[in-house]
């Protein structure tokens, strides 16, 4: 059994923290911290939690944690982990961190966040929390740095191509359209609902933060210098995130030898689902097309990532499409499937029953 702790459990990320592991049989106790709402009952910010979490928030004190916590996880901005992790290290207790704060080399870190990283001594070298690739690094590490949920969603549609140098690494065009949820719970103009319902508003065109991070995994695939193009476009949804990669092959390929990488690659992963369009025989005569596409309404909720992809002879070029819920897959669901690996428990413990719901 473990015991666990959030920092920054107020937030729609530390909620859906909440929300997995008190379902987790492998979780003793959680803490819930809060400085603002120390003493309230966790079930008044998080209204879904009622009757299933009325314990209170607590003020965070490192002293008060040391002999109670197994595990921390800290859902807090960029900028604010780095004061608090190197502290939590030294006194034994594993950290996940939900900020980017240890996502990028320190250069590139404040390269693209503009302030001055704080490096982790040597000995707690931090993972990159993608189990699809560095599981075997999570297993040993004592920190996990949980990826970016535009990242995850971009890296996963694009890793088995990368991987095999089936793609050009210099022209690979990624657009993701997200819900709210994806900035947080704080309101802001560019979040009001009057300023978002029934709009499409692309932002950080060509300059969002996740660029380096997609760019620094997959080149760390590859072996060699990836390069993207990223658009991510806010619309009139609350969760998710729908990302279509445009590829160019390199060669021409050999029957479905595209299809057949991800089918290979991700064979043995719980969380990955290919969607794979069809023609089929219904009634003994008549053919129509079935799969389909990933859509959103079918992961929300889970730690499912759904992928597809459709060539187009015409143009040369290969998209693939993924889903995942931004607060799931793309946080919270990828941290605990972190913890899992971390602590050698079953990988899907506590997520396996996270199932969507239809209709939706």
């Amino acid at each position: 059994m473990v015991r666990v702790g959030i920092i920054g459990a107020t937030g729609y990320v530390g909620g859906e923290l909440l929300r997995i592991l008190k379902i987790h049989p492998s979780v003793e106790t959680i803490h819930a911290f809060s400085r603002k709402e120390e003493g309230r009952p966790v079930s008044m910010i998080h209204k879904n939690l009622k009757n299933l979490f009325d314990e209170p928030f607590e003020k965070y004190s490192p002293n008060k944690i040391a002999d109670s916590i197994d595990l921390l996880f800290t859902a807090v901005p960029h900028g604010t982990a780095m004061e608090i992790v190197p502290e939590i290290l030294e006194m034994g207790i594993n950290v996940i961190d939900m900020s980017a704060d240890y996502r990028l080399p320190p250069e590139k870190f404040e390269e693209w966040y503009g302030i001055k990283h704080k490096p982790l001594s040597s000995k707690f070298t931090p993972v990159y929390g993608l189990p699809e690739i560095y599981r075997k690094e999570i297993k040993k590490t004592k920190t996990v740095a949980v990826p970016g949920c535009y990242a995850t969603g971009a890296i996963l549609a694009t890793l088995p191509l990368v991987r095999n140098h089936a793609v050009h690494p210099q022209k690979i065009v990624i657009t993701a359209i997200s819900g709210t949820s994806g900035a947080g719970s704080r309101p802001s103009e560019f979040l009001h609902h009057p300023e978002v319902y029934n709009n499409a508003k692309p932002y950080s065109v060509m300059s969002h933060r996740h660029i380096p991070e997609i760019e620094t995994v997959l080149s760390d695939v590859s072996k060699e210098d990836v390069k993207i193009g990223f658009v991510p476009i806010l619309v009139p949804m609350v969760r998710g995130i729908l990302t279509v990669v445009n590829v160019f092959p390199l060669k021409e390929q050999e029957g479905n030898s595209f299809l057949e990488m991800y089918q290979d690659y991700y064979s043995q992963e719980p969380f990955i689902r290919l969607i794979i369009e069809e023609e089929k025989t219904v009634d003994g005569s008549m053919k129509r097309k079935v799969g389909g596409f990933p859509y959103t309404a079918n992961v929300i909720g889970t730690n499912f990532c759904d992928i597809s992809l459709k060539n187009d002879e015409r143009t040369s070029q290969t998209a693939v499409i993924s889903a995942i819920d931004n607060l799931v897959k793309g946080a919270a669901g990828q941290a605990v499937q972190c913890m899992n690996i971390m602590l050698n428990m079953k990988e899907t413990e506590g997520l396996n029953k996270l199932v969507g719901a239809h209709p939706w």
